[in-house]
Formats: C-alpha cells, structure tokens, sequence
C-alpha cells in the first residue's frame, strides 16, 4: 500500500504546471486543512495513517536545467493542532538545513508554517539518509527521525534539444538509485488544444497517460504508453521518484514527510 501511496504523490508532481510545479504542488497537495484533506491525504485517511501536518523536500528540472539544480529545491511543512488550527511545530530541520517558522500573520497569502527556497547543501541531501526533526513548540510535540532522501532524479538520454522525438522503442535512461524501492513514476501528457498542436486540427480529449516502472535506469516506451496521441503532436514527458514516512510523536500527533524530484522535457511523437 505504501507502493500505491509514493505514486500517487509522484503522480501528483509530475502533473504540475511546467511554469510552476511547487507552488502547484504547494496548493494542491500541502495546503489543506485538516478537515479538507486533498486526494493524496485521503489515501492515508483510508489507510488509517492520519497526520497533523507535512514536512517536504521537492526539485523540479528539465532536461535544460537538471545540471543546474540547486536553486529550486524547496523545503515546506505545515502543521494543524488538535483543534483543526494552523500551527508551527518549533523550527524544521532537514539534515543541517534549518527552517524557521512562517510569521503567519504577515504571510496571509500561504497557509504554510515553513517554507526555505535554495538553500545551500539541500541539493546534497538526495540520495542520503537524513535527520529530519520539529523542534516542538507551546505543547505542540516534535520528533527527530532518520528519513531516505532518493537520489535526484537524472535522465542521462536522451540529451537535450529543442526537437526531440518519442516514438514506441524509444529508450530513456536515467541515474538509477538501487536503495529506491518504490520505483519511478512516468507521465506522458498530450493536450489536442494546445498552440503547440494547433496544427494538427485535432478534435478529443486531452491524454495523460499515468504509470509506474522499476527503478533499474531505462525504460523503452512501448506503443501503449503513446496510445490517443497522434503522429507529430507535441506532448510532455516527466518522470519522477521519491519517498514517504509517518513519524509519531506524543500525545497521538503524526506527521508526514515527503520527498520528491521530477525531470521533464517536450517532444514530438514520430
């Protein structure tokens, strides 16, 4: 079940806007109260795996950017007391990363408690087992836990260009990570009204085809995985991999962490 769980938050990643995956991922996933959980949320509601809040380390790239990564590693949490109020937990610590809690009064815009952009050393944090700790705060608890941080993801082929082709036997290969045991997740989107397809004069439904693969460092695209999706269309390849962990605190307090990277890249379907 905790297989289900880490595909449905990468599946969540890899479906962000290109232009702005966090704060997508911020609004859709993190930002919630406690009694209005998102999808991802409700999986452990079914589960029986509740939580009063979520730490999170995320990166996003493209195949332009991934040797420049650093700058956009995000790390952001939010936390509810028992009474359903939005509350920080003391100050939030990946590793020897610190992170002060948001002046929520003055930051009414996010209903995060904690939110770092870029810190130094947090891209050096995937691929590590980390500390991660809440200091605990006017009877709120905290916790100090040992949490895998995958690998960033990496595709090493194809390279990048402006014109790249997908076709069914295309190969894409990425730096595996052997301690990654929920495997990587793989969305390849086409929408017919695009500007991008505007050409093509195609009628239907937007196509997003969602699926999961072993982490072993390829996967050739078969023709299923391009079903609904016409010859020389533009469509959006991502794939991802991350991690989950439930840590329980006192006074029947959880939290959750979570960890994800995401490569994308345009191509053109031969």
């Amino acid at each position: 079940m905790k297989k289900t769980l880490i595909f449905a938050l990468l599946i969540a990643s890899l479906g962000c806007s290109k232009d702005n995956p966090s704060q997508k991922f911020l609004e859709d996933i993190l930002s919630s109260q406690r009694d209005q959980m998102p999808s991802e949320v409700q999986i452990l509601e079914l589960l029986q795996l509740p939580t009063d809040g979520y730490a999170a380390i995320t990166s996003y790239a493209t195949l332009s950017t991934q040797p420049f990564r650093g700058p956009e590693v995000m790390i952001q949490g939010f936390g509810y007391n028992k009474g359903g109020a939005s509350s920080d937990f003391g100050s939030l610590a990946f590793g020897s990363i610190s992170t002060s809690p948001i002046n929520t009064s003055t930051n009414s815009e996010t209903n995060l408690n904690y939110l770092t952009i870029g810190a130094p050393g947090s891209k050096d944090l995937y691929g590590t087992t980390t500390s991660v700790s809440l200091a605990g705060k006017e009877g709120l608890p905290g916790f100090n836990t040992n949490f895998y941080i995958p690998k960033m993801m990496t595709i090493t082929s194809p390279a990048f260009s402006n014109n790249s082709i997908i076709s069914q036997g295309t190969t894409i290969s990425w730096e595996a990570d052997n301690s990654n045991t929920f495997g990587v997740g793989i969305a390849i989107r086409y929408d017919p009204d695009s500007f991008q397809n505007y050409q093509l004069n195609q009628s239907g439904s937007a196509v997003r085809n969602l699926f999961r693969v072993d982490d072993t460092g390829s996967y050739t695209i078969t023709a299923s995985d391009l079903a609904g999706i016409p010859s020389g269309a533009h469509l959006m390849f991502g794939i991802g991999r991350g991690n989950y962990q439930r840590v329980s605190m006192a006074n029947d307090y959880h939290f959750g962490l979570i960890t994800y990277s995401v490569v994308t890249h345009p191509f053109h379907k031969q």
